[in-house]
């Protein structure tokens, strides 16, 4: 008795999912739950892997080389020699930082360069 009942389950499945419009309608959501599962999964997993691998190198080394310049006394001497060209763009001597680390990520440089005293504006 079991059998007939699976067969008719399913033979309605594969009327459904060959269906002109419930079977895109499935596709859509079998491949959304798709995305839903391999995104987290991968979040979780990848995002350890980068954080190490990748993010968490570059910071330290940043933070060492900019810990040394600052300990020796080089980024105040740096903002003073670039401060009278700083100015041409709005800008201060201070912002010697921000433009540095422009080079490598521009999110960083600009959250910096907000939090600057503004400049004389000559435009």
């Amino acid at each position: 008795t079991q059998k007939p009942k699976l067969r008719r389950l399913w033979s309605g499945l594969e009327k459904f999912t060959t269906h002109p419009f419930g079977g895109f309608l499935l596709l859509a959501g079998v491949l959304f739950l798709m995305h839903q599962f391999v995104g987290e999964y991968g979040a979780i997993t990848m995002a350890i892997t980068y954080g190490f691998a990748i993010i968490f190198p570059v910071i330290v080394t940043f933070f060492l080389a900019f810990g040394i310049l600052e300990d020796l006394g080089y980024l105040p001497r740096l903002s003073i020699l670039l401060n009278r060209i700083f100015k041409m763009i709005g800008l201060n001597g201070k912002a010697v930082l921000p433009m540095v680390l422009g080079l490598g990520c521009d999110t960083m440089a600009t959250v910096t360069a907000r939090i600057l005293p503004k400049g004389p504006r000559r435009f």
